[in-house]
């Protein structure tokens, strides 16, 4: 994975091998608009790969520029654990992940409106706005787990739980009145690696 970003995300992406059935029933709002929700889904920070905090941290100037006074510039505080060289290093080694720090109780590089620093730096640059941003997020709110492509059905439980409050994009709610496969379709044609695989994964679905 680079460290510079390109015309397309530049990040860790796993293998898919099979798709979980409940990928073709899940409801979701029919569009994300943080003006609604304030990025309430990136409120309890992201897990990332090691390589992924390691480009941040190599335009860490650059992503303090797109930061507003709710976070912190301080980048040192921007991980759950130090996220250092030598540490990143070890937990690539050990094949584990490195999340995102809450601050101002949301994700660390959310600003007060609830758009993404990262986000924000690569539109300034001109470049694909998902170049610097963790794989997770990405993909939310579906997830791949051991090769399985899947539904994140646990975040709004744990956003309910945390802050007490309504998860605005809960598939359970008034506002999933949409197929998540026709919501996310850019998010999944990057996950799946192209068009046509994404063609087949709605051919595969039920009728609408």
């Amino acid at each position: 994975m680079s460290n510079g970003a390109s015309g397309n995300p530049a990040t860790v992406k796993p293998v898919i091998r099979r798709v979980d059935p409940a990928v073709f029933g899940f409801r979701f709002t029919k569009n994300c608009d943080i003006r609604l929700c304030k990025g309430q889904c990136c409120r309890t920070g992201i897990i990332m790969a090691p390589s992924e905090a390691a480009r941040i941290l190599a335009h860490k100037e650059a992503v303090m520029e797109m930061m507003d006074d709710t976070q912190t510039r301080d980048s040192s505080r921007w991980f759950d654990e130090p996220a250092t060289p030598e540490r990143l290093k070890q937990l690539e080694t050990e094949g584990k992940e490195i999340a995102s720090a809450v601050h101002n109780h949301k994700c660390v590089f959310l600003d007060a409106i609830g758009a993404c620093a990262l986000q924000k730096l690569a539109l300034k640059e001109g470049t694909h706005r998902w170049a610097y941003k963790p794989y997770h997020c990405i993909l939310f709110p579906f997830l791949v787990e051991e090769g399985t492509l899947s539904v994140d059905l646990e975040h709004g439980d744990n956003i309910r739980a945390r802050y007490n409050e309504e998860f605005f994009c809960d598939h359970r709610g008034p506002n999933a009145i949409a197929r998540g496969i026709d919501v996310c379709r850019e998010e999944l044609m990057y996950a799946l690696g192209s068009y046509p695989a994404y063609e087949a994964l709605q051919g595969s679905a039920p009728e609408k």
